[in-house]
Formats: C-alpha cells, sequence, structure tokens
C-alpha cells in the first residue's frame, strides 16, 4: 500500500497496449485485494478503461484456476474463447481451462517460467491483440 501511494511506476508499453484496447471490452483479474487494485488503477489514472474487475475476494479459487479469468469475461459479456489474457506471472500464463488465448510478458519473471503462454514477448508494444482472438461473434 505504501508503494502505491507514493505512485506505482507503470509499465509504459502496457500502457500503450491499454490505449490500443478503444472499443473493447476489458477487465482485470487480479490476486490482489480490491482496495488495492482500485487503488492502483486510479493512481495510474486507468480505472475507466476497465469494465470488470475480479479480485481475490470475488473468486474461491485463485489464479492459476479458471475461475478468476472466467468471471472477468463474464463481467465484460465476451466468450473466454474470443478473450486474450496478458499476464506477467508463471500462475496467470497457466490459465488452462479458461479456454483463453495468453500473452506473457517477461517483465516481472524470465521467459522459461512464461512459457505456458500461446505468446510470450518482451514488450507488449509490439503485441497486435486482433491476431490472438478467433473472429467470430461476442
Amino acid at each position: 500500500m505504501e508503494l502505491v501511494a507514493a505512485g506505482i511506476p507503470p509499465f509504459p508499453d502496457g500502457l500503450e497496449l491499454l490505449r490500443r484496447t478503444d472499443g473493447w471490452r476489458v477487465a482485470l483479474a487480479t490476486g490482489s485485494m480490491r482496495h488495492e487494485a482500485e487503488l492502483a488503477l486510479e493512481s495510474l489514472g486507468i480505472r475507466e478503461r476497465f469494465q470488470a474487475i475480479v479480485t481475490r475476494e470475488d473468486c474461491v479459487h485463485g489464479k492459476p484456476h479458471p475461475e478468476p479469468f472466467l468471471r472477468a469475461a463474464a463481467g465484460v459479456g465476451v466468450s473466454p474463447a474470443r478473450c486474450v489474457v496478458i499476464e506477467d506471472s508463471p500462475g496467470g500464463s497457466r490459465r488452462e481451462g479458461a479456454g483463453m488465448a495468453c500473452v506473457a510478458v517477461t517483465h516481472s519473471c524470465a521467459r522459461e517460467q512464461l512459457l505456458r503462454a500461446d505468446l510470450v514477448v518482451d514488450d507488449l508494444g509490439s503485441v497486435d491483440l486482433r491476431t490472438l482472438v478467433p473472429r467470430g461473434k461476442n
């Protein structure tokens, strides 16, 4: 909480990717507590970009269980097959059972720890989410 209060340093490539989601429904599935997630998003000035936030209090099972991811998809009214998970942790990139594509970014972990993702990148600036989502309704 002290780090959040002092100002969270953003990942510029993550903010850039978020800016390119205009017209997309965006959700957050986090292992953090709701007050922590809300405070972090507010401090970064991006809270309004998220139509749904799923925190540890909302789930019986946390990541890597599919429950948080499925709740996030339901929260924005999108079928799991049309969702793309952006992760920076081994637990999150192990989203088996959720039926979602996953892009893992090496900001917090080594590439070798993220290999369960569909795509592992060092920088989210090069990611084109449209190539990861199958065409179709919702």
